[in-house]
């Protein structure tokens, strides 16, 4: 996968060394320094470079890049310059976001490049944005924080450890921390389309039921059901046996907050996999995806806390999930 930070260390290094290119950006830049001016668009202006199998498009805990591949450099009807960008948000409405770049990049834009930006320019003065980004590279300040995105694959490593350190078995089969090229679609949806958002429950399930798959069919020998289920939900009353019997977890809240978000991420993931998908822009769809990440963390974080209780674990906990309050939604 392509180092982000290197990526913009190197453009950084660029715009000194490049002049900017005649264009709207460069004709409305009003003096202030390059490096913090930013502007505002609507997020269609993303949309070409996504759907192009042409164009690198990357999202970090809280930027993104968008470059066009290696072997496509010399086509010049392709983005002229590499773009840093960021989410911003309509001020009291959640579910509107924009897209947030660095003036200087887009002076650097040819021509045509900067025309096909300008058509989606939005007020700034009606957004905010997640301050990480403007520490990162406007102030160059060290960021504390990190995306749910990035919690979730924390708590999925950290339970694993504990397994590890008992003598059990991985309860995840797989850890995708430090894979993201693997699971590219769970880190960001670009657009708020149905699309987008059927593709961001089938990468999570992924992530999290699918690896849980080995586990689920261990325990539901060990802790089967007393009692006939439907079809695909006797696994998570066998994990709901195990939490009471193996891990000591009485809560009967806790249990809920555990297993209700796995068995409506399993119900999505089915209706994703076989629906005809007749395609719809849906803003609501951003608010939905963020309940859903905030249930899911949710469940491995309580289930993370009580198999350290219960094991009396040693593991090292990283210090930005240990009270959940360094973790933001891009």
């Amino acid at each position: 996968m392509r180092d982000n930070n290197k990526l913009f260390e190197a453009l950084a290094i660029n715009i000194l060394e490049s002049q900017f290119q005649p264009g709207p950006f460069t004709e409305m830049y009003d003096g202030k320094d390059p490096w913090k001016d930013y502007l505002i668009f609507r997020v269609e202006a993303i949309h070409e470079y996504v759907d192009n199998p042409k164009y690198d498009v990357r999202y970090e805990d809280f930027y993104g890049v968008v470059s066009v591949k290696k072997e496509y450099e010399n086509d010049k009807y392709l983005l002229s310059y590499p773009l840093i960008f960021t989410y911003a948000y309509k001020k009291d409405e959640k579910d509107s976001r924009a897209l947030l770049l660095f003036s200087r990049n887009l002076m650097l834009l040819d021509t045509a490049d900067q025309y096909r930006w300008n058509k989606f320019i939005e007020n700034k003065n009606n957004y905010k944005y997640i301050r990480c980004f403007a520490d990162k590279f406007v102030f160059l300040k060290p960021v504390t924080k990190i995306s749910i995105y990035r919690a979730i694959l924390l708590e999925i490593k950290t339970i694993n450890e504990i397994c590890v350190e008992n003598g059990l078995e991985k309860m995840f089969k797989n850890e995708y921390l430090g894979r993201e090229e693997d699971i590219s679609e769970f880190r960001v949806m670009f657009l708020p389309t149905k699309r987008y958002y059927n593709h961001f429950i089938l990468i999570t399930n992924k992530i999290i039921n699918e690896s849980l798959k080995t586990f689920y069919n261990r325990i539901q020998k060990t802790h089967k059901p007393t009692f006939k289920t439907r079809r695909g939900e006797g696994k998570f009353v066998a994990f709901d046996n195990y939490l009471v019997d193996e891990i000591n977890l009485k809560a009967p809240l806790i249990l809920e907050q555990i297993i209700q978000p796995l068995k409506d991420l399993y119900d999505a993931r089915n209706i994703a996999a076989h629906e005809v998908i007749t395609d719809v822009w849906d803003e609501m769809l951003w608010l939905k995806q963020d309940c859903f990440l905030d249930q899911l963390y949710t469940a491995l974080r309580e289930l993370r806390k009580a198999m350290f209780r219960n094991f009396n674990s040693k593991v090292k906990i990283p210090e930005c999930i240990q009270n959940g309050r360094n973790i933001f939604h891009p």
